[in-house]
């Protein structure tokens, strides 16, 4: 598949299931078109990039450690 269609195929999916898919999703842009450009399935690819999506935010909100003195 092409990256053009895997884009819109992209858009698609995302526009009929944007409510359950994390916020920051967006990311994972180049995971999931390139995903789809080898032929994966939407929903695994989908699945695979909230995953991904959802640690990358975790490790971005962490607590920083206290140092000490």
């Amino acid at each position: 598949m092409q990256k053009t269609v895997a884009a819109e195929h992209m858009y698609q999916y995302y526009k009929a299931n944007k409510a359950t898919l994390p916020a920051n999703i967006s990311s994972q842009r180049e995971f999931i078109i390139d995903s789809l450009s080898a032929g994966q399935d939407i929903a695994t690819v989908f699945s695979l990039a909230a995953q991904s999506a959802d640690s990358l935010a975790q490790q971005t909100w962490r607590k920083p450690k206290k140092r000490k003195k």
